[in-house]
C-alpha cells in the first residue's frame, strides 16, 4: 500500500485510503521549504471553485488554492488550509500547510466528509489574508454492503470465495475484508476492530493471516487474525508512538507529517525528509518497503525479526520533489513517468498499483493514454513478457489493485469483466493462492 504527503500531480490516490472513485491512497501535502517569491504587492488568495460539495461515500477532490500579487501568481508562498467541523484531510487532521507552485496554485489535500448532513467552511490563509468557500454533505441512506469476491489469473472468478458482511454507510476499504467508518471504526467483515482510527492499511502476510496497521491519536498499533479468521493477541498491539496526522503505510509502517518513516523496531534505523512511501511483505515474509526523500528514491528490507539488509536495499532512481512510491522499487514522478529501479516502463500514467504477488514477482496495474495495461517481473527487474495483459478502461477510471479498476460512474472491473456496479470504495489484493481477491463497498449513499 501507498501513502504519502506529496500532492499527486499526475491525479494518482494510492490506498490510505482507498476511498472509492477518489482513492485511490491518500495524497497529503508536506510543504517543502523554499524562499519565498518577492511580492509586488498586496497578496489575494482564490479558491477554484465558490463552493465544494461531496457525500460519506465521495471525497472532495481536485480543489486548489491561488497566490497572486497586483494579479500576478505568486510561487514559494506559505498557505495555511483549514477545514471546519464534519469536515477533515485524509490524514485526519482539520489543518494543512503547502507552498504555492510557480504558477502561485496549492493543491488542496482530499476532503472527507465526516458526518452527514454537514456545513461548513474551508478557509485558506497566507500573509495574513484569508479566503473562505463553503462545504456541503447532504443527508445518508443506510443502504451500503460491504462484500469480497476472488478471480484467478485467467479471470475466472473463484465463487466459493465470496462473500458480504454489514458496514455503515460511508465505509472505505483499506486492504482485504476491512474497513474504516466516517467516525473511526476500523472493522474486519463488518466487526469492530478499533475505534478513534484515523489512517489504516491491511493486508494478507505470507501464511495467508490477515494484519492491519493503523493509527489511533499518538499510537500506531497492529492486529492480526489466523487463518481461520481467529483475533492473535500476542502478535497484536501498539508498537510506535507518532505524531497526529502519521499515516499507516504497510505492515508496522508509518510516515509521520515531520516525515520521519518507522518500521515498528527499527526506529533507529527509519530514514528521514520522507515525502512518500509504501511498504508490503515479500513472498517469503520479509518487509519491504519503498520510500522518497529529497531527490532519492530508496527501497529497504528488512528480516522479519527486523533486522535491516543492506545488500538489497539503497537508492535506486533520481527523482523530482513530487514523486510518488507506488510499488515495491516502482515510483511515478510528477510528469507522470512510471519506472521500475529506474527504468522506464511508460509515460502518461493517470493511475497505478504496484505489488509483490504470491510468488515474489513484481506486478503492476497502471493506466496510461492507451488504456490499461497489466504487467510482471521476476524479482531481479526481467520483465515476463508473456504475463501481459492490456485493457480497455473508461476515462477517468482508477486502479485499485491487480488488474482491477473502478471508474467515475462506480463500475468495478476485473480487466474488461464487470464486477459490480454503485461502487463507492474498493481495493484488491494477491492472495497466497495467486488468486486478486477484491474488497469494495457498494450500495446508494
Amino acid at each position: 500500500m501507498s501513502t504519502d504527503f506529496t500532492e499527486d500531480p499526475a491525479g494518482v490516490d494510492r490506498r490510505t485510503i482507498m476511498a472509492g472513485a477518489a482513492w485511490t491512497i491518500p495524497a497529503i501535502a508536506l510543504a517543502a521549504a523554499a524562499p519565498a517569491q518577492a511580492l509586488s504587492g498586496p497578496v489575494s488568495l482564490a479558491f477554484d471553485k465558490p463552493s465544494y460539495a461531496g457525500t460519506l461515500c465521495s471525497a472532495i477532490s481536485g480543489a486548489y488554492v491561488t497566490v497572486t500579487s497586483s494579479g500576478a501568481p505568486m510561487g514559494q508562498q506559505s498557505v495555511t488550509v483549514a477545514v471546519s467541523s464534519g469536515f477533515a484531510f485524509e490524514n485526519g487532521l482539520s489543518t494543512y500547510s503547502g507552498v504555492s507552485g510557480s504558477d502561485g496554485k496549492v493543491a488542496v489535500p482530499t476532503v472527507l466528509v465526516k458526518t452527514a448532513s454537514a456545513t461548513g467552511t474551508l478557509t485558506a490563509s497566507a500573509s495574513g489574508v484569508s479566503v473562505s468557500s463553503p462545504l456541503t454533505a447532504p443527508a445518508a441512506t443506510t443502504t451500503q454492503t460491504g462484500r469480497y469476491r476472488s478471480f484467478n489469473g485467467s479471470g475466472a472468478e473463484n465463487s466459493g470465495a465470496a462473500g458480504s458482511f454489514s458496514v455503515p454507510t460511508g465505509a472505505r476499504v483499506v486492504g482485504p475484508l476491512s474497513t474504516l467508518d466516517p467516525d473511526g471504526t476500523l472493522r474486519r467483515l463488518g466487526g469492530q476492530a478499533a475505534t478513534n482510527v484515523t489512517s489504516a492499511v491491511a493486508a494478507w502476510d505470507h501464511t495467508g493471516e490477515l494484519a492491519i496497521t493503523y493509527v489511533y491519536g499518538s499510537k500506531a498499533a497492529y492486529k492480526l487474525w489466523d487463518t481461520n479468521g481467529n483475533f492473535y493477541a500476542p502478535a497484536s498491539g501498539d508498537f510506535a508512538t507518532v505524531n497526529p496526522g502519521a499515516l499507516a503505510v504497510g505492515p508496522r509502517m508509518t510516515l509521520d507529517t515531520t516525515r520521519v518513516f518507522r518500521l515498528f523496531l527499527m526506529s533507529n534505523q527509519a530514514p528521514t525528509g520522507v515525502t512518500s512511501a509504501v511498504g508490503s511483505w515479500y513472498s517469503t515474509g520479509e518487509p519491504n518497503a519503498t520510500y522518497v526523500y529529497g531527490t532519492k528514491a530508496a527501497y529497504g528490507l528488512w528480516g522479519t525479526d527486523g533486522t535491516f539488509y543492506p545488500p538489497a536495499s539503497g537508492d535506486f532512481d533520481t527523482v523530482d520533489s513530487r514523486t510518488r512510491a507506488v510499488g515495491p522499487r516502482m515510483i511515478l514522478d510528477s510528469t507522470g513517468a512510471l519506472r521500475l529501479s529506474g527504468s522506464p516502463i511508460s509515460s502518461g500514467v493517470t493511475s497505478v498499483v504496484g505489488e509483490w504477488n504470491n510468488s515474489g514477482q513484481l506486478t503492476a496495474t497502471y493506466i496510461d493514454g492507451t488504456g490499461g495495461h497489466y504487467r510482471q517481473w521476476q524479482s531481479n527487474g526481467t520483465l515476463i513478457s508473456s504475463a501481459n495483459v492490456d485493457f480497455k478502461v473508461t476515462a477517468g477510471a482508477k486502479v485499485v489493485g491487480p488488474r482491477t479498476t473502478l471508474d467515475s460512474s462506480q463500475v468495478l472491473r476485473y480487466l474488461e469483466s464487470q464486477v459490480d456496479t454503485g461502487v463507492s470504495s474498493a481495493a484488491s489484493t494477491w492472495t497466497t493462492t495467486g488468486d486478486v481477491q477484491i474488497t469494495y463497498v457498494n450500495g446508494a449513499c
